[in-house]
């Protein structure tokens, strides 16, 4: 299984105002060409999507590329009066037809909000996680576009640019040249059965499994740095490293 991976940047980035631009620029040019009343309201920010009894009664009549429109049956009257601009309510859909009428008109404005939202965001995974309720100028809620993280995500980085570039760094930074380091080796090691450890006395010699002539790993900090990097040579005042690689190639 491979998994994909997706992008992340934080709420700070999803939920700036600049993230929801897009959406209300669609949602401004649908409603100049839908609307009969006032234009819609929105907040300047998306919204968490929080689960619970807020989500029952909404249907979705138009799902996008991680998106989708949700509408309460409520809100069906409350945008045909937008579309219609004049007040509807139960009484005045009298008949199948009337009703039907004001559903075929509410579908397809909402096709035409769909349309443009599709082109306008990119293309997520998901529609879950974010909102923008759509209202109108009495505060009556219309609608509300729904996306996931993954298309706000995009949407961010869409105003966000490019990252800084910056230099590359050299072999070693300035600033670490005077750290002290500890050099040392691993000589080798000699295995033993706990009995035969518990028998050992004062001049038993261990056997070790590193060669006599072979090369010694280099250790730095006690930490394993480079294999086969340093030789053991008797010196005037005691054993002496001798390098058997540059430390350019540890």
């Amino acid at each position: 299984m491979t998994a994909t991976p997706l992008l992340w940047l934080p709420d700070s980035a999803l939920l700036d105002a600049r993230t929801a631009e897009p959406v209300a620029r669609c949602v401004q040019e649908w409603a100049g060409e839908w609307f009969a009343a006032a234009r819609p309201c929105m907040p300047p920010r998306w919204e968490r999507l929080e689960q619970g009894p807020t989500m029952l009664g909404f249907t979705s009549p138009y799902e996008g590329r991680g998106f989708r429109l949700a509408l309460h049956e409520e809100g069906r009257l409350a945008l045909g009066s937008q579309l219609l601009g004049r007040g509807l309510a139960e009484h005045d859909l009298r008949t199948p037809q009337d009703r039907a009428v004001i559903e075929s008109l509410v579908e397809r404005s909402l096709a035409a909000l769909g349309s443009l939202l599709d082109i306008a965001l990119p293309q997520g995974n998901s529609a879950e996680g974010f909102t923008l309720p759509v209202t109108s100028a009495d505060g009556d809620l219309l609608l509300r576009i729904e996306a996931g993280a993954s298309v706000l995500a995009l949407l961010a980085r869409g105003w966000a640019g490019s990252g800084r570039k910056r230099a590359p760094l050299g072999p070693r930074s300035p600033a670490l040249e005077p750290q002290p380091l500890r050099i040392g080796a691993r000589l080798g090691c000699s295995r033993l059965a706990l009995a035969e450890v518990q028998t050992l006395e004062v001049g038993d010699v261990l056997a070790l499994d590193t060669p006599l002539a072979a090369p010694l790993d280099a250790l730095i900090d006690n930490m394993p740095a480079a294999s086969g990097a340093l030789a053991l040579v008797p010196g005037e005042s005691g054993l002496l490293f001798q390098l058997t690689r540059p430390a350019t190639q540890w």
